[in-house]
């Protein structure tokens, strides 16, 4: 039994110690304090499909090509913004499906401006759907790990391919100020620095101060 739990827990001590030798020791603190990997197995298996299987609350509109003018505000905000995206992009952050990190792209940050405008013209073409079916699918793909929830119950969390992950930051970026308008304080994501420890710890200190408060984790 102690042979199984070394082997089922040894992923999750290698990540740790990867982030540790390679300097990130904020997100080695994290993930030596998180719940571990759910028993891999059937069960957690079947868990994760009854989880993606369900009716999504919300189904997604049909995709329609942007306008020119549309195209023209991705262009731009990727000339703006891609090299920051990159350039704070969190180290050490999950793999997606085909094993890339941020860090596996951060060499183009050194590069020269011509280097440099081959890749952003690539992001454009991708945010604006200017690319292959195929490559939208593959974008589309990502790595998922079943998390232990509870005794018994799985979180599954899933990493995207880091590519798709910068132009998503790079469009934020370029709109931050419009939805900082819209949420104000309200929300803790755009233009927060450390947003998810704030969250937690007035979670925690509000929790402490009225014990008649009820919290839902979404």
């Amino acid at each position: 039994m102690q042979a199984q739990e070394t082997d089922f827990d040894k992923h999750l001590s290698n990540e740790i110690m990867r982030n540790v030798h390679e300097g990130y020791i904020s997100r080695a603190s994290s993930l030596a304090s998180s719940p571990g990997l759910a028993q891999p197995g059937n069960a957690t298996a079947q868990v994760l499909r009854d989880l993606w299987s369900r009716v999504v609350h919300r189904p997604s509109s049909p995709w329609d090509p942007p306008s020119a003018y549309e195209r023209n505000n991705i262009k731009v905000a990727m000339e703006k913004n891609l090299h920051r995206s990159l350039r704070t992009a969190a180290k050490g952050s999950g793999a997606g499906l085909t094993g890339w990190r941020f860090e596996y792209l951060a060499p183009l940050l050194r590069a020269s401006g011509q280097e440099w405008e081959p890749f952003e013209n690539l992001a454009a073409a991708i945010a604006s759907g200017d690319v292959p079916l195929w490559v939208r699918e593959v974008l589309n793909l990502g790595r998922a790990t079943a998390l232990k929830k509870g005794a018994t119950g799985v979180r599954p969390l899933v990493c995207h391919e880091p590519l798709r992950r910068l132009l998503t930051r790079a469009l934020i970026f370029d709109v931050h100020e419009d939805i900082q308008a819209h949420v104000g304080t309200k929300q803790f994501a755009a233009g927060i620095s450390g947003g998810c420890p704030a969250m937690a710890l007035s979670v925690q200190k509000l929790a402490y101060k009225h014990r008649n408060l009820a919290f839902f984790q979404i």
